[in-house]
């Protein structure tokens, strides 16, 4: 049950950061750099919230989830 929802949440932290890297180098064609670094910005935030939320289901996988079997 976990396995799903880790790949679902996965899913999403994808399709954001993908939305992300498309508005960043869109906005570098376009030569806007004022808004390449908030996209930037923002894919960095996105980045390092993706890396915690992993860690979570990983201490969840390996803590809480055996006890409840």
């Amino acid at each position: 049950f976990e396995i799903t929802l880790f790949w679902q949440r996965c899913n999403y932290f994808l399709v954001l950061n993908s939305a992300l890297a498309l508005g960043f180098f869109n906005l570098k064609n376009l030569k806007a750099p004022e808004y390449s670094l908030l996209l930037a910005g923002m894919g960095l935030i996105t980045s390092v919230l993706w890396f915690c939320v992993s860690l979570g289901s990983k201490y969840w996988q390996r803590g809480v989830s055996p006890s409840l079997s």
